[in-house]
């Protein structure tokens, strides 16, 4: 497990020992929780600029195929 799934998993199991759902929550609440929340996503998903990366490796790889 990466460690940004580790810190999602953690900040998961913590949020899910309120069983109260997030429209319950008074506007603090919500405030804390999406500040708590901004960045542990981090690491999980491709940035931007490594998917556009990895296009134009596969676009090069292509090209070189079909340049023969």
């Amino acid at each position: 497990m990466t460690p940004a799934q580790e810190r999602w998993q953690a900040v998961r199991a913590e949020l899910a020992q309120d069983p109260r759902s997030f429209r319950q929550l008074s506007p603090e609440e919500r405030r804390a929780r999406l500040s708590r929340m901004r960045g542990i996503g981090q690491g999980l998903l491709s940035s931007s600029e490594e998917i556009a990366r990895r296009k134009a490796e596969e676009v090069e790889i292509e090209e070189r195929k079909f340049a023969r």
